[in-house]
């Protein structure tokens, strides 16, 4: 059962580990940031920039407030809400915020009954507002910011499966080394 110390205890979590990313993102250069490293989404800034939109979606489905203003995938480009790093820090801390704020105000109660949110194409999905909040703290996933053993690079990790080395040539590395 979710419970509202768990939705603050991940909201805290979320706010801490996004926080750990921007000292991360800080210290590398532009230039850096906008490389398409071939992933997803192509760089580390259009990939943080789509979970900020997916966060300020999912924010604005359990507390009633702001969303993107585009939610309909098929017409927006989630990956270029903001355009520079101080921007998306800023709306980074706005939404963490909010985040943190929802679950000091959540009850037991609220976490009962059903949430209706709108998909792609106005399309209505209902589920209980638990598995909702179950599903959101579940694609939390943790920022491993690490260097490289034979260069010292830093190796940014969303997860185990999306890595951005930031390695540079002669280093090459054949097989991920981390600290």
């Amino acid at each position: 059962m979710i419970t509202p110390e768990y939705c603050l205890l991940m909201a805290r979590y979320n706010r801490r580990q996004n926080a750990g990313l921007f000292k991360s993102l800080e210290s590398m250069t532009d230039a850096d940031l906008r490389e398409d490293r071939g992933a997803f989404f192509g760089s580390i800034f259009r990939t943080v920039n789509h979970l900020l939109w997916g966060d300020t979606l999912w924010i604005s489905r359990f507390d009633g407030g702001e969303g993107p203003a585009q939610t309909d995938l098929t017409k927006t480009d989630t990956t270029d809400g903001a355009k520079t790093l101080a921007e998306w820090s800023m709306e980074r801390f706005r939404t963490d915020a909010r985040y943190v704020t929802w679950a000091k105000r959540i009850t037991h109660l609220d976490l009962t009954g059903d949430l209706t949110c709108f998909q792609a194409r106005s399309r209505a999905i209902s589920a209980s507002h638990a598995r909702y909040v179950s599903l959101r703290c579940s694609i939390i996933k943790p920022i491993i910011v690490a260097k490289c053993m034979r260069c010292s690079a830093p190796q940014v990790r969303l997860s185990t499966r999306l890595i951005f080395p930031l390695c540079q040539p002669p280093c090459n590395r054949s097989s991920p080394l981390w600290l």
